[in-house]
């Protein structure tokens, strides 16, 4: 009788006993006092947006527009250009103080030439003017309106030894309005007559013939553009 019931007890000790160990071996994926577990984020998740000026987004200074210079700024402008043996004395005139891509453009060029050479004053004639034109935005080059020219319509051309001079006006059409830079090529096709020797023999016959050289003078002009 006592054996059977020590037996009895032994076996209720050993119950609590095997409760007692795997309460304590719990493994629940709950947290403490049964919260749930913490959420793990994705490293590869999107991060929040940046605010305006904190991120590299933001477009540098660099970027920005330069400033095209306006050499018609003040609507009177002379240039001194170097021609061989000529000083060549440009004038460009223009009533608008701004210019636009849209509607037409005046320009006025006036032109005159003295020598620089000592004790020689050929005589020196404007034989043709052209003008190219060139449009750019900030990105490049654009297409632009044909060259302008005009042509002496006496031969060898127009006289512009000073105190004479050359005066046309030069019509720019509109532009493609996405520019915002002109750049105007003057060149100035100038023809000299050489003198010849005086004739030794009086009785020789007289050389009527003529000689020139040919020189072209260049000069350019910038305007900024607005739409």
């Amino acid at each position: 009788m006592r054996s059977a019931t020590l037996r009895a007890a032994a076996l209720a000790t050993s119950a609590v006993l095997g409760a007692a160990v795997l309460g304590g071996c719990s493994t629940g994926l709950g947290g403490p006092s049964g919260s749930a577990a913490p959420t793990v984020t994705d490293s590869a998740s999107p991060s929040a947006s940046p605010s305006p000026g904190s991120g590299s987004a933001t477009p540098s200074s660099s970027a920005s527009a330069k400033k095209v210079r306006n050499d018609l700024e003040k609507r009177d402008l002379e240039r001194v250009i170097r021609a061989g043996d000529f000083r060549v004395t440009v004038g460009y005139q223009t009533p608008d103080r701004k210019w636009t891509t849209s509607g037409d453009k005046t320009i006025y060029v006036d032109l005159s030439v003295r020598s620089v050479a000592a004790g020689a004053d050929p005589k020196v004639y404007l034989q043709r003017t052209t003008v190219n034109l060139a449009l750019y935005d900030a990105s490049g080059s654009l297409d632009a309106p044909a060259a302008l020219s005009d042509v002496a319509t006496t031969s060898p051309g127009f006289l512009v030894n000073a105190p004479n001079s050359y005066g046309a006006n030069f019509i720019v059409p509109s532009m493609n309005v996405g520019a915002t830079e002109l750049r105007m090529t003057f060149s100035f096709t100038l023809i000299t007559q050489l003198k010849r020797p005086t004739p030794t023999d009086p009785d020789a016959p007289v050389d009527t013939s003529r000689d020139y050289t040919k020189q072209v003078a260049t000069d350019v002009v910038v305007v900024p553009l607005t739409s």
